[in-house]
């Protein structure tokens, strides 16, 4: 440890500068809309309304970063911009992997879809 703080040449704590590039996570298009669904990434019915999302609305990209909230809830399902939404805003659920087992990022959890499923009956 004490080669790693002989190199180090910033101080603990540091952050970065202005000049550094900005990012976001993102989460593929599909993997919300499945999420959504309650159903498979690679299904039918997702891949129609991820192709009809993005022929309306532009691309992939474009739906996750750019159009506004308004414009989405005008020609999307409701639980889908939710979850547009929830990724613009960082509000994910991530399940760490271990052990040669991969780790899961989920838009929406097992509580909630349980729960619409029982308000659905109503």
């Amino acid at each position: 440890m004490h080669r790693v703080e002989t190199l180090a040449d910033r101080d603990e704590g540091f952050r970065g500068t202005e000049d550094n590039i900005p990012f976001k996570h993102l989460i593929p298009l599909s993997e919300i809309i499945a999420g959504a669904l309650g159903q498979g990434v690679d299904t039918k019915a997702v891949e129609e309304r991820y192709r009809g999302i993005t022929q309306r609305l532009g691309g992939e990209f474009k739906v996750l970063l750019e159009v506004p909230e308004s414009e989405l809830s005008r020609s999307i399902s409701s639980r889908v911009v939710e979850g547009i939404m929830r990724v613009r805003k960082g509000k994910v659920k991530i399940k760490c992997g271990y052990d040669g087992v991969y780790g899961k990022v989920r838009v929406f959890d097992e509580e909630e879809k349980s729960l619409e499923k029982q308000l659905d009956l109503f």
